[in-house]
């Protein structure tokens, strides 16, 4: 009896762990994406493919596309490539950034904006960080760059 139950169990466990979209609805990760969730960084130098850093906010609902976004990060330095998508409109994510980014103690060095895509350079101490948001038919992308800070070089500069 108790094989029957456990057979009976793998059979309607085995369609959960094949990827059905009931897991992505009970919030665990499926495919080439992962949920937001940032972890502490570790103390030595580590090159990491789904950890973001705790002071860059993300939108809720916003996911990280894995395989386009990794991290390295040491004691005295950070380098980032983060990607994102979510459903959230144009304007209400480009919003988002320009409100979270100040509250996250990153101070706005230059904007531009063209239809639907926007691009933001923060600093904070030696650390500069690049937001690009752009709409397209099916999703909001948001991608970071996250650098240290050289130089004056700004948007308008690059123009």
């Amino acid at each position: 009896m108790r094989k029957t139950h456990a057979l009976v169990g793998l059979i309607l466990l085995l369609p959960l762990l094949s990827g059905c979209p009931l897991l992505r609805w009970l919030g665990f990760p499926v495919g080439d994406k992962v949920p937001y969730n940032p972890k502490e960084e570790s103390s030595g130098v580590s090159i990491k493919r789904d950890v973001q850093f705790a002071d860059l906010p993300v939108p809720m609902g916003f996911e990280i596309i894995r395989d386009k976004s990794f991290s390295f990060s040491g004691h005295s330095f950070r380098y980032a490539n983060f990607r994102y998508e979510g459903a959230w409109t144009f304007r209400r994510t480009t919003a988002f950034y320009l409100e979270q980014m100040g509250v996250s103690g990153w101070t706005l060095e230059d904007s531009r904006s063209e239809g639907y895509a926007a691009s933001y350079i923060y600093r904070k101490g030696r650390e500069r960080c690049r937001v690009n948001v752009e709409s397209t038919p099916e999703t909001v992308v948001v991608e970071m760059l996250v650098n240290a800070a050289t130089g004056g070089e700004t948007l308008a500069a690059k123009r």
